[in-house]
């Protein structure tokens, strides 16, 4: 290959990866996250965006600057392959390749950073809910707005959205035009051709005869006289619009809790809600959350008791050992009860015992709702049921993720009831 056509190559290489990267930014718009934490939305920034990995949204652990009014008070520090996130005496540890973070006591939250070359994404919901806060994904003009805020926040996801108009503009233009003052290289002029140094003597004779065109022109033997024929226009009717997908309908949801995972900062989300649950409760947590179990008692919380299967006798003395529990801390007994893996032989005994049981239409003790794409999915799975259904939750559930479910399903009309001694279900 020549000096020239080596050039040329290079030069056409260039702007390829150029194109290349104009199209990567391109696609990039297409899919903005912006971010806000409590009032104040954030630059856009294609190093800092979240994005989403194996169901989990990541944000950059960047945002935390320690400021009360943007970030609630939350610091970061970033020390070689590790990222410390801390308020107060409250600090998550995030470290490269561990697929976990830790607490001061050595808990573990799963899943862990992921490094995206100088950048550390953490998990969304583990930093919300450690920190105490409320996190959730609304549909905004030019992408998706993902929202941080303290849990006593009383704005709803789209009244903010709707009121922060102002700053998701501001923010989007300013990307849009960083990304266009992108310089583009200037073409390379392409080299000039080669001249040999000793022309040629003289130059070569031309060989070839000259054409020398006809006396007259050839006409062809059958000549074609029909004139062509133009089809009529044939009017185009336009297709129909897809008509619009109709609303969910409102059900009516009767929502029942295990009491081993419920927590105070799941029932202050139920209580900014104006709702109530039905929480079955171990005896473990009868033994040992007497103030949770007062405060439900209290308020318009239903209690029932939950013991795992056995034989129909062994059943009936742990149902009447936890009912012994919940009358110590509350001076009531409950007729409401769960038990985990019956068959019909302990249900009928259950039954003739006194106790009502419920059948979750939908869910179970494993049912995910931490992130805000797990509220979406549970409720796409609510509109499949019919008008009136039960719906449990069990250990899978966080603060973040059960606020963003209620907030969308209380949106479309769905009510949450619940399960009571006189639910047909």
């Amino acid at each position: 290959m020549s000096r020239g056509q080596r050039i040329i190559a290079a030069a056409f290489c260039v702007l390829c990866l150029f194109g290349l990267s104009r199209a990567a930014a391109s696609q990039q718009r297409e899919e903005l996250y912006f971010v806000a934490v409590e009032t104040m939305v954030l630059p856009l920034s294609g190093d800092t965006m979240p994005f989403w990995d194996d169901g989990y949204l990541y944000i950059s652990g960047d945002i935390f600057t320690g400021n009360v009014r943007d970030t609630t008070g939350i610091s970061r520090a970033k020390i070689q392959n590790s990222m410390l996130i801390y308020r107060g005496d409250r600090c998550l540890l995030f470290q490269k390749d561990v697929p976990y973070a830790k607490d001061p006591e050595e808990r573990t939250y799963s899943p862990g950073l992921i490094c995206r070359g100088d950048n550390f994404f953490v998990p969304a919901y583990i930093v919300a809910d450690y920190f105490d806060m409320l996190y959730s994904t609304t549909d905004v003009e030019h992408g998706k707005l993902v929202w941080l805020r303290s849990d006593s926040f009383v704005m709803t996801e789209r009244a903010f959205a709707k009121a922060a108009t102002f700053q998701l503009n501001t923010a989007y233009q300013e990307y849009v035009a960083a990304l266009e003052a992108i310089p583009e290289p200037a073409p390379e002029e392409p080299p000039a051709p080669s001249v040999p140094d000793t022309p040629p003597d003289k130059p070569p004779p031309n060989t070839e005869k000259p054409v020398t065109p006809p006396d007259k022109p050839v006409t062809s033997s059958s000549p074609n006289t029909d004139k062509p024929v133009t089809p009529p226009d044939e009017p185009v009717t336009p297709e129909p619009p897809p008509e619009p997908e109709p609303p969910p309908e409102p059900k009516t949801v009767y929502l029942c809790l295990r009491g081993g995972d419920v927590t105070a900062s799941l029932l202050d989300v139920l209580d900014r809600y104006g709702l109530f649950a039905t929480v079955f409760c171990d005896e473990a947590f009868l033994s040992g959350n007497g103030d949770l179990l007062r405060r439900m008692a209290a308020t318009g919380y239903r209690i029932g008791l939950y013991v795992p299967s056995g034989a129909p006798e062994t059943v009936l003395e742990r149902l009447e050992a936890c009912n012994l529990l919940l009358l110590r801390t509350t001076m009531e007994k409950t007729r409401l009860a769960f038990v985990d893996g019956a068959d019909e032989e302990v249900s009928r005994a259950v039954w003739n015992a006194g106790f009502l049981c419920p059948r979750p239409a939908l869910g179970s003790a494993d049912t995910p709702l931490r992130t805000s794409r797990q509220a979406a999915a549970l409720l796409d799975a609510v509109s499949q049921q019919p008008e009136a259904f039960s719906l449990w939750l069990g250990g899978t559930v966080s603060r973040s993720g059960l606020n963003t479910f209620l907030s969308d399903a209380l949106e479309i009309g769905h009510a949450f009831r619940p399960w009571t001694e006189t639910t047909p279900y």
